[in-house]
């Protein structure tokens, strides 16, 4: 089919891609760039990847990789664009568009040669301290390594810029985006609740999630959110939970009351999670845990 004509960037991306063409002539080989959701970071990397000629695309999620392809097949045209995740592993693509799960296992990671791309885009950065983030970026040494992400404070105070050579390209947060027209002006409501934080346990840098899932996964406090849903809540909502079980929880208790609602996360008894995003965005669903 015909792709459509490629967009120009905006002003905040051409911002930051004049700071990565700054910082590369300043002799820098690493940086980290801090985009608010919705300023379109995927989009900023398309752009600025068009001076180099193989690079590699690295993300979490099927959904991200499928966007990304999506987005650099407007930006790069003429590029052969490949996947390399669990079921494809098209390695000579000039753009190829990895899962980390799949690229950090040893004998895939060996494949490549450690300058086999010269540009490296990591998107979701503020995982990059795991594991396997660390084992794909001590492995390769590109003209360019990029990091992405809208969310660089990481509550376990891994430093994230010591990955990027302590370089913070550029950063743009929410309320620019808005005073731009990028983004949607929003507010912020906060509902309290009768929940003793105090008495449930600590552990590892974050509330024993069994524990703060029998304190949240109530009836009153479900009936609560209900009541806030239907007095602010907009014709489509996203609510986040605290465990897989509270989402079950919370769907099962919206879907009782009448609200077309679906519970995504990693575990069994997920509903499908594009198919629930499309519901949602078609609105078919309402409410999406």
């Amino acid at each position: 089919p015909d792709v459509p004509s490629a967009p120009s960037p905006h002003i905040i991306q051409e911002q930051a891609l004049e700071a990565l063409r700054q910082t590369r002539q300043a002799g820098n080989r690493a940086g980290l760039v801090v985009l608010a959701t919705g300023l379109g970071k995927t989009w900023l990397s398309a752009f600025d990847s068009v001076k180099f000629s193989r690079v590699l695309f690295i993300a979490h999620r099927e959904e991200i990789l499928d966007q990304s392809m999506r987005t650099f097949r407007r930006i790069r045209t003429e590029s052969r664009l490949g996947r390399f995740d669990g079921k494809v592993k098209d390695a000579e693509a000039d753009v190829l568009f990895a899962s980390i799960q799949t690229l950090s296992r040893l004998a895939n990671l060996r494949q490549f040669a450690g300058d086999a791309f010269d540009y490296i885009i990591m998107d979701e950065f503020h995982h990059a301290a795991a594991q396997t983030y660390r084992r794909v970026i001590d492995h390769f040494d590109p003209d360019f390594f990029l990091g992405l992400t809208a969310t660089p404070e990481r509550t376990d105070g891994g430093d994230l810029l010591a990955l990027c050579d302590e370089n913070l390209v550029c950063r743009c947060d929410i309320p620019v985006g808005i005073e731009e027209g990028l983004l949607c002006p929003f507010h912020y409501f906060g509902v309290p609740d009768d929940v003793d934080y105090s008495n449930i346990p600590w552990r590892s840098n974050r509330f024993d999630e069994e524990a703060l899932t029998n304190h949240l996964a109530t009836h009153a406090r479900a009936q609560n959110a209900l009541e806030q849903y239907r007095s602010r809540g907009g014709e489509r909502t996203l609510a986040f939970c605290c465990s897989q079980r509270h989402a079950n929880f919370m769907h099962d208790f919206f879907h009782n009351a009448g609200v077309a609602s679906a519970a995504v996360h990693s575990g069994d008894g997920s509903d499908p999670r594009a198919a629930s995003l499309k519901r949602l965005e078609d609105g078919e669903l309402e409410v999406v845990f």
